[in-house]
């Protein structure tokens, strides 16, 4: 029987924070989901036994609400499939000696290389079931052939997976005797607790944000990492209409061509899982006040087990690349494997394995996933094979997931020790901020003006409390800035534009500046024709028309009259640009 229980601390906002998700029996834990900010073993550890301790109250409750339901077993049909007419035990001891010998050679001595091995598995295996099914056939007990084809399989896989485990404490037995348990352990030669050689490289790609590549063993992972504007943020509505933000994204990518496989390439659960087991690892150490959004893309270029983990490591190294501090440093990922046998005398024997590779994912018992800081830990699955494990076990495994991460992390920080700065070319929140006025007249007029800044200038600008957010490179911010001054009439004083007259008032005229750049345009040509539809209006007062006086402003011009004045400055209510006529403003100019 099972049951699950979630125990909820802090918000995750301060160290050891953690969200965990704890499935198991009375005594065994069977599922482990886990999330947090930088959870120590120890806390882990109280979390776990705590989790593990309240199981039995729940466990108890529910057979006494199935006591009292009396309802009555249901008698179901035994299905007329292969497992059920006979079963992979009834074959299997006697499978074990006519055909157990092969896979013990492969296991004792492996051949060099993944190929190699991989070549003599899959020749074992097929002479193997190629065998079984002449068995079975002499006998007519299967008649299905599909039904035959399954079982023979099934009971070689079987047959594999005991001599996987007896090759496994059988040397680490000897290992062990010999006075040392990091000898040769494992078919590719490690010892229990020794990871796969490890490489990693940083900014590989020119064009994206950042990019990492990272290796362990066969397992290769090249994840790119991307800076978002803050609306790109996923919105989250909770059950009590609480709303919250996400702001990593990681998407993970698992193409056929990384196992030497031709398929469609499809989303599915194993890569929505992994894409999401990356996001829980970083969520908390990406930096918790900024606005923007970041992306992780990983894609696994070669497999041979623990991707989703390689996924991680690369990611951080890849934010790393992007200039994003992370919270508490580089994260990686490690998986911690189980295998484990009844002895003759019934005791439950066990191996616990650092960095387990495919065929050991395959064969063993459990595929214990745990990501994480050097001297911390942020997010954990586990996935099992076995009807439960007890919880003494699973802490040991977390245990030494510890040197694990650190030694990955080591490699990490060889390729960059620290956030590289952020080139111009990265995109980056800035802040404009607007006086009342300007507020005034963007709210009026400016909202479609936004979008065409946007357009132009590549920024993604927003209006927020006040001030425009722009969101763009540095030559994309400062063009946009530039466009928005001129929006607003942000014109420098003492300069000559070239303006239109467009209302004749009793006091003075309002004009438009027709060209948007000051004068000379020669070396403003190109940015004039972009900028002609932000025509500006801008006020010339009658004692700024003409030096002599005038009863009135169509003493002098006309609407549609041109004119090459020069700036004065603005007038502090309404916010227009004021102008002089250029004879007008040299004299006035001369008399002071």
């Amino acid at each position: 029987m099972r049951t699950t229980i979630s125990e909820f601390d802090v918000e995750g906002t301060q160290d050891g924070g953690l969200d965990l998700l704890y499935a198991g029996t009375k005594d065994k834990g069977v599922m482990i989901e886990m999330a947090g900010v930088r959870v120590t073993n120890e806390r882990l550890e109280e979390a776990i036994h705590l989790a593990q301790s309240k199981l039995g109250g729940i466990i108890d409750g529910i057979r006494d609400l199935g006591e009292k339901a009396k309802n009555s077993p249901r008698k179901c049909e035994k299905s007329k499939t292969y497992i059920a007419a006979n079963g992979v035990e009834a074959y299997e001891d006697e499978a074990m000696q006519k055909f157990g010998d092969g896979f013990r050679r492969i296991f004792l001595n492996p051949p060099e290389g993944r190929n190699a091995r991989e070549e003599a598995l899959w020749s074992e295996r097929k002479s193997a079931r190629s065998g079984v099914a002449s068995l079975l056939a002499e006998r007519n007990e299967i008649g299905n052939a599909a039904d035959l084809s399954n079982l023979s399989s099934e009971v070689v896989a079987s047959v594999e997976s005991r001599i996987f485990r007896e090759n496994v404490f059988k040397v680490h037995r000897d290992t062990k005797e010999q006075g040392s348990h990091r000898k040769r352990a494992r078919i590719d030669g490690r010892g229990i607790d020794e990871i796969r050689p490890l490489s990693a490289e940083a900014g590989i790609l020119e064009r994206p944000h950042g990019s990492a590549l990272f290796s362990r063993g066969d397992t290769q992972v090249l994840t790119t990492a991307s800076i978002g504007h803050p609306d790109l943020a996923t919105r989250i509505i909770g059950p009590s209409h609480a709303q919250t933000y996400k702001r990593l994204h990681a998407m993970y990518e698992f193409p056929p061509y990384c196992t030497n496989e031709v398929r469609n390439n499809m989303q599915g659960r194993r890569e929505l899982g992994h894409g999401a087991l990356t996001e829980k690892a970083l969520r908390h150490a990406v930096p918790m006040d900024s606005e923007e959004t970041y992306y992780i893309h990983t894609t696994t270029t070669a497999s041979n087990g623990s991707s989703s983990m390689g996924s991680v490591s690369a990611a951080s190294l890849a934010l790393y690349d992007a200039g994003i501090d992370l919270y508490g440093g580089l994260v990686a990922g490690i998986s911690m494997g189980l295998v484990s046998q009844l002895s003759e005398g019934g005791q439950f024997e066990y191996v616990i394995l650092t960095d387990i590779m495919g065929l050991e994912d395959f064969l063993g018992d459990i595929d214990f996933k745990i990501a994480g800081t050097v001297d911390a830990i942020t997010a954990m699955q586990l996935d099992m094979k076995l009807p439960g494990v007890p919880p003494e076990i699973l802490i040991q495994a977390i245990r030494r997931s510890q040197p694990a991460r650190a030694q990955i992390i080591q490699t990490l920080q060889k390729a960059l020790p620290h956030p590289r700065p952020r080139p111009e070319s990265t995109p980056k929140i800035e802040y404009m901020e607007l006086k009342t006025w300007e507020r005034k007249e963007i709210s009026v007029h400016g909202f479609s003006n936004l979008s065409e800044f946007t357009a132009k200038s590549g920024c993604h600008l927003k209006l927020y409390k006040g001030s425009i957010v722009l969101f763009g490179s540095k030559e994309e911010r400062d063009r946009a800035k530039k466009m928005i001054r001129m929006f607003f009439g942000d014109l420098e004083v003492g300069k000559e534009y070239q303006i239109v007259v467009t209302k004749i008032l009793e006091y003075g005229v309002l004009v438009d500046l027709t060209k948007g750049s000051e004068m000379p345009q020669e070396s403003l040509e190109s940015e004039s024709e972009e900028l002609t539809s932000l025509a500006k209006e801008g006020f010339i007062h009658s004692s700024n028309l003409s030096t002599a006086y005038l009863k009135h402003s169509s003493d002098f011009c006309r609407v549609g009259d041109e004119f090459c004045a020069v700036c004065i400055g603005r007038q502090p209510l309404s916010g227009r640009q004021e102008f002089a006529l250029k004879g007008v403003h040299v004299q006035s100019v001369l008399a002071q």
